[in-house]
């Protein structure tokens, strides 16, 4: 009886380190960045995956052609294996993560078109923006606010910013309307800024310039997708 006792204490010795090493999968919580090509152009694709009580959530973002962030309707992990729906683009991402959980290979399909994304798990946002000169930064020699004005016509309201030269006014005034997309105030595209570049030219030469988010993009209220040319009219009268 006392042989068997040392025996059990003794396999229980050997195999204790290999019991503690076993330490639970790394979070995939967080941005997984990567690129797809487009004929000649790379745009990237940022997946963001959140771990909450009912289950993983997610969402979708193209920041060279938007800040907007899409919800996915469905994520699921199977053992390594990783799917993200996203209906309203007709988008699907299927990949599988690596043994440390830094990156994962798969593929992204939209509308029947299916191409190779290979991820990277990043920990700060700072990993995803791009570096633009041109781009300005405070402090700025004018005043900057934020404000939101409403559309009764349209039903929606609209967040802008608001950017004033120093001193009495009255100033000229400039509205600056985005072009078609679905842009935020900045119309950022690919990386750049343009009306912010606008708007910061402008109000440094004396100018008073409104630029806002499109409705349902960014923090106006409204839906982008059922919108049509007349709707944007409104928003912008």
């Amino acid at each position: 009886m006392k042989r068997h006792v040392i025996t059990l204490l003794l396999s229980l010795f050997l195999f204790a380190p290999l019991i503690q090493a076993q330490a639970p999968p790394a979070s995939i919580d967080g941005d997984w960045v990567g690129s797809i090509s487009i004929s000649s152009m790379k745009l990237r694709i940022v997946i963001r995956l959140t771990t909450t009580p009912t289950g993983l959530t997610g969402s979708l973002q193209s920041p060279d052609q938007s800040p907007q962030w899409i919800p996915a309707d469905s994520v699921k992990l199977e053992g390594e294996n990783l799917t993200v729906k996203i209906s309203a683009i007709e988008a699907k991402y299927s990949g599988k993560l690596s043994a440390d959980r830094k990156t994962m290979e798969g593929t992204f399909s939209q509308s029947g078109n299916a191409m190779p994304l290979a991820l990277s798990h990043v920990t700060e946002r700072a990993q995803v923006e791009r570096k633009r000169p041109q781009t300005p930064k405070p402090p700025f020699p004018y005043k900057a606010e934020d404000v939101t004005y409403e559309n009764k016509a349209g039903g929606d309201t609209l967040a802008a910013t608001l950017t004033l030269p120093e001193g009495k006014g009255p100033f000229p005034a400039v509205l600056l309307i985005c072009g078609s997309g679905p842009h935020d105030r900045d119309e950022s595209l690919l990386g750049h800024k343009p009306f912010l570049v606008l708007a910061d030219a402008l109000t440094r030469r004396g100018i008073a310039v409104l630029r806002a988010d499109k409705r349902g993009v960014g923090k106006s209220t409204g839906d982008y997708k059922t919108a049509t040319t007349a709707d944007f009219a409104t928003d912008a009268e």
